[in-house]
């Protein structure tokens, strides 16, 4: 068969080239034009192996279908190289199998890791995506945010923290609420901004008393204000104090009872008053004399008598 000239070979038409066996196929796929290749069956490309992948040319191999590509098995497309592997259309690796992704995820581009579904990467094992992390920093930030919600706990608690701190803010914003547990004390202060409401909500105790002072200040003012009253209250005193003032401001009537005898002399100044007509007299009682003079004159003012 690797007899045939390729002026010969190039005559066969698509009658002749979907009755060549796959083994067949094999010998002949280098030698083949772009429009026999595209027509292979699922049985032909079945029986493609590692080596015969590797000898065509970038256009050959995306001239064959998703269809077939699918069909390729797992094992000899492991065989190929990064190099030749990355000669893949993002689109071909779409139709690539779950199994075939986990074995060959490591090798692949930025422009074919962006083209991977929720289903494909649900089927990467925690030792790939290590892996993946630990090789590029621009492999796993090809990752979309649909892709990185679809991982389980377990998966995400692989990925190496030095490679945690390079998530995008849009891959952190896409993070499911039952995942940030798992990662939110390894992301940097960039990345805490980006966290919405929804996902701050699913924080126990334990995860916000981890937060160090710049996590902690990298919380927007609408994030803290969306804290329940006991994520509030389990805030650690010296985090407490190291409330920004936009954060201070933004604490709800229910929120600010419960740490406003940890507060500093300089966040009672930043009291509004609406904040101040929301304390009840047992908060303040609880104030120290330092702290009851700090409050600004506006803010006293709009105390009912009854607070005073």
């Amino acid at each position: 068969l690797q007899a045939i000239s390729t002026t010969a070979l190039a005559a066969m038409t698509t009658a002749q080239v979907t009755g060549l066996t796959s083994s067949e196929v094999s010998a002949l796929a280098s030698n083949m034009t772009l429009q026999q290749l595209s027509v292979l069956t699922t049985a032909q490309a079945d029986g493609l192996t590692g080596a015969t992948l590797s000898s065509l040319s970038s256009a050959q191999l995306a001239a064959i279908s998703t269809r077939e590509i699918a069909s390729i098995s797992s094992s000899e497309l492991a065989n190929m190289t990064s190099t030749q592997l990355r000669r893949l259309t993002p689109l071909q690796v779409t139709a690539l199998s779950t199994d075939a992704v986990a074995a060959l995820a490591t090798g692949l581009s930025t422009a074919q890791l962006m083209a991977l579904s929720s289903q494909q990467v649900a089927g990467l094992t925690t030792a790939t995506l290590n892996a993946l992390s630990a090789t590029s920093t621009a492999q796993l930030q090809a990752l979309s945010g649909k892709v990185m919600a679809a991982m389980s706990t377990d998966q995400l608690a692989a990925i190496a923290t030095q490679s945690l701190s390079a998530l995008t803010t849009t891959q952190v914003g896409a993070l499911r609420s039952d995942q940030l547990p798992v990662v939110v004390s390894q992301l940097s202060a960039n990345q805490i901004k980006a966290l919405s409401s929804a996902q701050l909500s699913a924080l126990g105790s334990t995860q916000l008393q981890a937060l160090n002072s710049s996590q902690l200040q990298a919380l927007s003012a609408s994030a803290i204000a969306g804290l329940s009253t006991d994520q509030v209250a389990s805030l650690q005193s010296s985090q407490v104090a190291l409330l920004t003032s936009t954060q201070v401001t933004a604490l709800s009537a229910s929120q600010l009872p419960v740490v406003l005898s940890q507060m500093t002399t300089s966040e009672l100044k930043q009291l509004s008053k609406a904040q101040a007509v929301a304390l009840n007299a047992s908060s303040l009682s609880a104030l120290t004399s330092s702290q009851l003079q700090a409050i600004s004159t506006t803010a006293l003012a709009a105390m009912t008598t009854a607070q005073v």
